[in-house]
């Protein structure tokens, strides 16, 4: 229930900026789940939708999936794990069909029967090439910080860098 209430709202902030501004719609290859190692993970989709506020500054919703895989023997386990986030985007150079931007993001895992908590914050580049007017390929590149903080108050983190490749459709 709780998912459903978060997704609803995120939807219902960025339909209220999409009647009012440019909207964009990027499905990514995302990596950043991929960093955890002791399972074996396929890679991730990632759905961002972009609201420019500003001529220059998008902000930008997102949503991951991660499935995954543990097995050591005869024990096996699985899962997929819903990750939200929230961010901004804003290009510091735009020429002809070319554009780079410099991105943040702030995304959390939606798990409710998981004993801890994990959330990511990633800043970095981004490079989108314009192949029509309402298509473009982009290519990301940057660094994350990851968290976790278990029920008994034991935090661990790491930074790490990762890279995301994907589609994006202008409406």
């Amino acid at each position: 229930m709780r998912k459903i209430v978060h997704l609803a709202l995120l939807l219902l902030v960025f339909t209220a900026f999409g009647l009012c501004a440019q909207v964009n719609l990027s499905i990514v290859a995302d990596n950043y789940a991929l960093a955890q190692r002791e399972h074996s993970s396929t890679v991730p989709g990632g759905v961002e939708v972009g609201v420019e506020a500003l001529p220059k500054l998008e902000l930008v919703g997102k949503l991951a999936v991660d499935k995954w895989q543990w097995q050591a023997g005869s024990d096996s386990s699985g899962n997929s794990v819903l990750y939200p986030g929230l961010g901004v985007r804003y290009t510091v150079w735009k020429k002809n069909k070319l554009s780079a931007y410099g991105f943040g993001a702030y995304n959390w895992r939606l798990n409710s029967d998981a004993d801890s908590k994990v959330s990511f914050v990633n800043c970095g580049l981004g490079f989108a090439c314009r192949l029509h007017e309402n298509f473009a390929l982009l290519g990301e590149a940057g660094l994350q910080r990851n968290e976790t903080v278990y029920e008994e108050g034991v935090e661990a983190s790491n930074v790490l860098s990762y890279n995301n490749l994907g589609l994006r459709f202008y409406f």
